[in-house]
C-alpha cells in the first residue's frame, strides 16, 4: 500500500462587513472535479492490514452524524461506522436505493397535499454487536427528533417540520407522531406535510438510517405504535421524552469508548480523547454498501497531525495518509518533499466551493438609533 496524501484544494472568498466592525478572509477557491491529479515515488510496502490516518482537525468525540455537532473528523468517523440508510448519495453526488437494506419503497400522493413513504427493509441485518435491526430502529431516530429532548439537546435536524403531526410531539402535547407509523417488524411508513412533500428532492425524506433506542438512550426505552401513530416508549408505556431524562446517558453514547453500537462498515475499538486518537476495525456483521461492497482495510487509526509534525510523521511512518492539505505552504512541503524522493503519493482534489459578498444596506440607520438590524445579500 502506497502512503497516500489527500490534497484539498479549495477555499472560500469571503468579504465581511457589519455595523460593528469587519473582516476578511480569502483562499483560492475551485469547482468540483471527479479526476484526482497524482504524483508518486517507490513506496515502502506495508506489511499489516492497517492504515494510520492524520488529520488536522480534532476530534470533538461527537459521533451522531451531525445532530448535536459536525466537526469534519467526526463526521468522517460517523461515515465510517454508521451506514444502512435505506437510500444513499452514489460517488456522482446522486441519491439511490440501498438494495442492501431496503427490499422496496413507495410514495402515495395524499388529497391534502401531503405525501407517505411506506419503507420495508431487509431481514437479516444486524448491529455490529449482533443484535437484529428491524423497523423500530429506524423509526426511532426519526422519533427521537420529534420529542422536546430534541430541542434540549440541540439536535440539528428539521424532521419535526417535515412529518405530519412532528410539530405536536415536539412541543410535548403529545407522545405519538401521527405521520410516522410501525407498521410490523420490517416494515414503517412516514407522512410528509405539503410544503416539504412536494420538494424536487421529497424522496430523500424516505432515506433514514437505523439507531438503537437502548444504546442510544437508556435501558428499557423502545418504540411502538398503538394505532395513533409511533412513539418511544419507557417500560413498554409511551413517554413525552424530555432532555432531562436521557441527556447524562446520550452524552455518554455521544462517543463511547466500549460498546459502541452502530450499522457501519467498522466499529470503534478504542478511542482516547486526551490524543485525538481513535481505532477502528472491520465490523464483521456489516453486509456491504450499496453496491454490496465489504472493506478491506482491518484497521484504521485516525491521528491528530500537528501542523509542526506532520511532515516528520509522514518521513518517518507515522502516518500513511494525510488528509485535507489546503495551505499554500503545507502543499509547496509535501511536493518539496515528492521532488526530492520521498515514497509519497499525492492526490488533488478539486472542491465544489462558493463565494460570498456581503453588504450592510442599513449602516446609516443603525448608527441614528433608527435601525438595529443588518440584512446581508
Amino acid at each position: 500500500m502506497k502512503k497516500l496524501i489527500a490534497l484539498m484544494l479549495a477555499g472560500v472568498m469571503t468579504f465581511g462587513m457589519a455595523a460593528c466592525g469587519g473582516n476578511s478572509d480569502s483562499t483560492n477557491d475551485s469547482t468540483a472535479s471527479s479526476t484526482p491529479e497524482s504524483t508518486s515515488a517507490a513506496a515502502p510496502v506495508h506489511t499489516e492490514n492497517k492504515l494510520v490516518l492524520g488529520d488536522s482537525t480534532e476530534l470533538t468525540g461527537d459521533f451522531t452524524g451531525g445532530y448535536v455537532t459536525n466537526g469534519a473528523s467526526d463526521m468522517m468517523v460517523d461515515k465510517l461506522v454508521n451506514d444502512y440508510g435505506t437510500m444513499v448519495m452514489n460517488r456522482e453526488g446522486v441519491y439511490v436505493d440501498n438494495p442492501t437494506v431496503m427490499k422496496e419503497w413507495k410514495r402515495v400522493d395524499n388529497e391534502d397535499g401531503s405525501a407517505t413513504y411506506t419503507v420495508t427493509i431487509n431481514e437479516g441485518l444486524k448491529f455490529n454487536n449482533g443484535n437484529p435491526i428491524t423497523a423500530a430502529d429506524y423509526v426511532f431516530k426519526l422519533m427521537l427528533s420529534c420529542t422536546p429532548a430534541a430541542s434540549g439537546l440541540q439536535f440539528k435536524t428539521a424532521t419535526q417540520e417535515q412529518l405530519v403531526g412532528g410539530q405536536a410531539a415536539y412541543a410535548g402535547e403529545t407522545p405519538f407522531v401521527s405521520g410516522l407509523r410501525l407498521i410490523d417488524d420490517y416494515t414503517f411508513s412516514l407522512t410528509i406535510v405539503p410544503e416539504y412533500a412536494q420538494y424536487f428532492y421529497a424522496d430523500t425524506y424516505a432515506g433514514v438510517s437505523p439507531w438503537n433506542a437502548e444504546f442510544w438512550i437508556g435501558e428499557g426505552y423502545g418504540v411502538a405504535d398503538n394505532g395513533e401513530g409511533a412513539c418511544i416508549t419507557k417500560d413498554g408505556e409511551p413517554v413525552v421524552l424530555q432532555a432531562a431524562d436521557i441527556e447524562s446517558h446520550f452524552r455518554k453514547s455521544m462517543a463511547a469508548v466500549d460498546g459502541f453500537v452502530s450499522a457501519g462498515p467498522y466499529q470503534i475499538t478504542k478511542y482516547d480523547p486526551a490524543t485525538s486518537q481513535i481505532t477502528l476495525d472491520i465490523n464483521p456483521n456489516y453486509a456491504g454498501n450499496f453496491e454490496g461492497q465489504k472493506p478491506s482495510i482491518q484497521t484504521i487509526v485516525i491521528v491528530r497531525a500537528m501542523p509542526a509534525t506532520w511532515a516528520d510523521n509522514l518521513k518517518t511512518g507515522g502516518m500513511d495518509m494525510y488528509a485535507n492539505l489546503s495551505e499554500g505552504k503545507e502543499i509547496n512541503t509535501l511536493m518539496d518533499m515528492i521532488e526530492n524522493g520521498a515514497p509519497f503519493t499525492a492526490l488533488k482534489f478539486d472542491r465544489a466551493g462558493y463565494g460570498k459578498l456581503q453588504f450592510l444596506c442599513d449602516g446609516y440607520k443603525f448608527m441614528q438609533g433608527e435601525s438595529n438590524s443588518c440584512y446581508s445579500y
